[in-house]
């Protein structure tokens, strides 16, 4: 399962930020009320936000995901995007 994901910002904490029912973490950009919403976070912290499944990049999901399963993605998101091994 593929799972897309971007990661910007500078500052030492992090944030992950799951979107609503539906994202695009491309297309967001584009949104100029999520783009100022994107930056403005990015201006303290290191901002780590992904499409979950079935939405956006990510890979469509066959059965519907549950809860749980949404959640298990967003360790290996916020893990692969970690420097040095942090979060």
């Amino acid at each position: 399962m593929h799972i897309a994901y971007h990661v910007f910002g500078r500052g030492e904490m992090d944030v992950v930020f799951v979107w609503g029912i539906f994202s695009h973490v491309e297309l967001l950009w584009e949104h100029e009320a999520s783009a100022h919403y994107l930056r403005r976070l990015g201006s303290f912290a290191r901002v780590i936000h992904f499409d979950k499944r079935g939405t956006g990049l990510s890979d469509r999901a066959c059965p519907l995901p549950t809860l749980e399963d949404q959640m298990d993605d967003v360790w290996p998101s916020w893990t692969r995007s970690a420097p040095n091994g942090r979060p």
